[in-house]
């Protein structure tokens, strides 16, 4: 197994990319059509296997048939499922739009519609 910056395992019916970060490891967890399924930072002072291996350990596959594979081509297996959603989103119109504090806490009722701030109280007065 070479060691490098970089490792991607085939384990089970999932794929594992890790890779070197400032914190320690950065690890990703896909499903067999590639998409992202869960992810995290390994900061332990350990080798780039030895994350791997807790990665392993905490996801409960020791049981899995596992192999490595090549790290750049997970990468782009993963990148293009990423930019093939995102573009089903943008073709649906589909939008993720934040609503405004003010919008929130009308529709939980905090702030009665008809209200107003007492600074604009305060102009009206003058």
């Amino acid at each position: 197994m070479e060691i490098n910056d970089e490792l991607a395992m085939a384990i089970g019916d999932r794929y594992v990319s890790m890779q070197v970060c400032d914190e320690g490891f950065e690890y990703s967890i896909f499903d067999t059509d590639y998409y992202l399924q869960d992810g995290g930072i390994v900061a332990v002072p350990t080798s780039i296997i030895g994350a791997m291996y807790i990665v392993i350990q905490d996801h409960c596959m020791f049981e899995e048939p596992m192999e490595q594979i090549d790290f750049e081509t997970l990468f782009e297996k993963t990148s293009k499922q990423e930019l093939s959603k995102i573009e089903k989103a943008m073709k649906g119109g589909s939008t993720i739009v934040k609503p405004s504090i003010v919008q929130t806490l009308k529709d939980t009722e905090k702030v009665p519609e008809n209200k107003k701030t007492s600074s604009s109280q305060n102009r009206e007065e003058r």
